[in-house]
């Protein structure tokens, strides 16, 4: 079980109205008492005519709001319309939810699908991300193993085994191909026998590989949605400090594994705070308000893996050798690729500044492709075998003893959590990145640095980008020239004049 505190009210930093939340009884409690309210309406005498027969509805329509009997489309909207900013609504929705909980307790659990969370970690090095893929069977993903242990179990009924949508499956944060989890959090209607969530939890730890691991199976409001309650996501990415050295020139003095760092942890510090992140993800354009992003904390700190676990090293003994990088930035949300490519940028400003740009420098650097009138190719995207979910901070709900909180932070989570870093993501990052930063970068030889243009006229903008993506292009078509690989694809020089050679 997760931290179980006796107050009423919810933590404060919370950046999102939570929708209030009811237990099925509410609803059952409801229903029974409108079958059992008496009725003056004269439905039950066979209508003469369109207008008789108007009336009927409308008679019966009042007597159902005079016993208790709600629309379910007029209690969604005033579930999710709720205003969680003062205190004393808060408590109030946590007390109604708590007496809803202890009239819940007493009803018959055999056979029926409640509402539950599902707290996990994993490596996701051989899966092709969280999500599951309903149309492509063949695409191992996390949530499809999850799936299929809970169907194994006895908790998803046959005729649900196909569609996570029959069982209102949400998601804390979805992670991509190849990245792992310390902290995740999902909620599906669950059949748990005995109502016995223990023993749930052993069952799926059994069927499932070693690569995912099940912290608890929690009981939840009937509304509870895992994507909505989580208020703060805290992602790491763990890279070599000798990626983002640049490279020597005899005429200058090496720059040491210490500034190398002081100039990847100035260029993080740029993100702090609301930006546009536009140039840093898929499908979101200039000035679009979905690329607005607020991230609380971006840090940098030096460390090495011993043992599969993250140990902090000084800064004073910085090295090239050995030493890695990690950098934590804790946010609301992020977008596809953003972290990524954050990565990336810092690590390829860093790499083409020159020995005798300072820290300030790199920080500039980031800090104007963050502005909204800057349009450019994206920023190169770091490899994924560097990035872990590492904290999704949950918003609290109420139980019969007060409130309740999944929190990776506190015991007894905190240890389940430590030991998938230690046993499972820490040696599959460092088994891996080392060699996936060596072919990045080796693939980013022939890339230019992204270009980028100021200015207030976005098609000038748009124009501009699209000559830098020609740039671009044409550094992977030298790439591939000099690899001798996809030679039949890259296009040759054109033809010289007199040539005869055909177009």
């Amino acid at each position: 079980m997760a931290e179980l505190t006796a107050n009423g009210g919810r933590e404060r930093d919370d950046d999102a109205s939570a929708p209030r939340e009811r237990w099925p009884s509410e609803r059952t409690a409801a229903s029974a008492s409108a079958g059992a309210a008496p009725s003056s309406s004269p439905s039950s005498a066979a209508p003469t005519s369109e207008g008789a027969d108007n009336r009927a509805r409308r008679a019966d329509a009042r007597a159902a709001g005079a016993s208790g009997e709600t629309n379910d489309d007029e209690e969604r909207r005033s579930d999710f319309g709720a205003d969680d900013g003062d205190d004393a609504d808060d408590g109030e929705q946590q007390r109604t939810e708590a007496a809803d909980s202890e009239r819940h307790e007493s009803q018959d659990r055999s056979g029926k699908k409640r509402r539950h969370a599902l707290v996990f970690g994993y490596d996701g090095s051989s899966y092709s991300g969280l999500q599951f893929q309903r149309n492509q069977a063949h695409v191992r993903t996390v949530e499809g193993d999850l799936h299929h242990a809970l169907c194994k179990a006895g908790a998803v009924s046959a005729e649900n085994a196909t569609d996570l949508s029959k069982i209102s499956w949400s998601r804390s944060s979805r992670t991509d191909r190849g990245v792992h989890a310390a902290s995740q959090v999902t909620a599906a209607n669950l059949v748990v026998a005995n109502d016995d969530p223990a023993a749930l939890t052993a069952a799926l730890n059994a069927e499932l590989a070693p690569r995912i691991r099940v912290y608890d199976v929690v009981r939840v409001p009937n509304t509870f949605d895992a994507h909505t309650r989580t208020k703060a996501r805290t992602y790491t990415y763990v890279f070599p400090l000798r990626c983002a050295a640049p490279a020597p020139d005899p005429a200058k003095p090496a720059v040491s594994a210490l500034d190398v760092l002081l100039r990847v942890r100035a260029g993080f510090s740029a993100y702090v705070g609301t930006r546009e992140y536009h140039n840093f993800c898929e499908g979101v354009k200039q000035r679009d308000p979905r690329a607005r992003r607020h991230n609380s904390s971006c840090t940098a700190s030096l460390c090495e893996l011993v043992g599969g676990e993250l140990v902090p090293v000084a800064d004073a003994d910085a090295s090239f050798a050995a030493d890695l990088v990690a950098m934590r930035v804790r946010g609301s949300s992020f977008l596809m690729y953003q972290i990524r490519r954050m990565v990336g940028f810092v690590v390829e400003a860093s790499r083409r500044l020159d020995a005798s740009a300072s820290a300030d420098d790199v920080r500039e650097c980031v800090a104007r492709f963050l502005r909204p009138e800057v349009c450019a190719v994206a920023p190169p995207t770091a490899p994924s075998e560097g990035l872990y979910l590492d904290v999704v901070a949950l918003s609290t709900y109420a139980v019969p003893a007060g409130s309740y909180l999944i929190d990776f932070e506190a015991e007894p989570l905190k240890s389940q959590r430590e030991r998938v870093l230690r046993d499972l993501i820490g040696p599959a990052v460092a088994a891996r990145v080392g060699r996936a930063f060596d072919v990045w970068l080796a693939d980013r030889r022939f890339s230019p640095f992204p270009a980028f243009v100021e200015s207030g006229d976005l098609t000038k903008n748009e124009d501009e980008a699209l000559a830098d993506v020609e740039l671009f292009l044409d550094g992977v078509r030298e790439r591939h020239a000099r690899a001798s690989k996809l030679a039949d694809y890259a296009p040759g020089p054109p033809p010289r004049a007199g040539s005869s050679t055909p177009v």
